[in-house]
């Protein structure tokens, strides 16, 4: 069983996740960061997202830990996860990810 959620990037160092090559851990995936065009131009017009799927069963805390870990060392200081913007903080990601997680059970 797999859970997808999208990672909306709204104040994240782009480039620097774009050439980031780090393996995430066993269970979980990284698709992106990819953008979405809004008819406008200029790179603020390009909301970058990124599609992390985990695989189930996985341990909550370490797909959490590994988020806040990923996007810290990128500079996040804003992203949206399905829709919710959360503050970019460790224990409202941890939070967040035992919400979306738990609901796939």
């Amino acid at each position: 069983m797999q859970r997808e959620i999208q990672i909306d990037l709204l104040d994240v160092d782009v480039w620097a996740l774009m050439r980031d090559k780090s393996p995430p851990p066993l269970g979980i995936t990284i698709d992106g960061p990819r953008g979405r065009s809004l008819n406008s131009e200029g790179a603020a017009a390009v909301p970058m997202f990124l599609i992390m799927t985990i695989t189930l069963p996985v341990a909550t805390n370490l797909v959490a830990s590994y988020l806040f870990q990923y996007l810290t060392k990128h500079r996040a200081k804003r992203i949206r996860i399905d829709r919710e913007e959360i503050t970019f903080n460790q224990g409202e990601v941890e939070r967040i990810m035992r919400e979306k997680i738990d609901i796939q059970h």
